[in-house]
């Protein structure tokens, strides 16, 4: 596991290099995009998280079932 420190400064070196020969616009744009994709991989992890425990509830109630008969 990263250290979180690490982290950030990692992504603030990645940012600082995507900016560097672009306009405000562009790093504008670009800030709006990287958001966009962050709030989408949250969404995607999110519902997978759900969708797995959903299959495993699934799977222990199928089980229990069977040992009930």
């Amino acid at each position: 596991m990263i250290c979180p420190n690490t982290l950030v400064a990692s992504i603030t070196g990645i940012a600082v290099a995507l900016s560097e020969g672009h306009s405000s616009d562009d790093i504008a744009l670009m800030g709006a995009a990287f958001s966009q994709l962050g709030d989408t991989l949250t969404t995607i992890s999110i519902a997978k998280e759900r969708c797995e425990k959903e299959e495993k509830d699934k799977i222990s109630e199928n089980c229990s079932s069977k040992h009930k008969k």
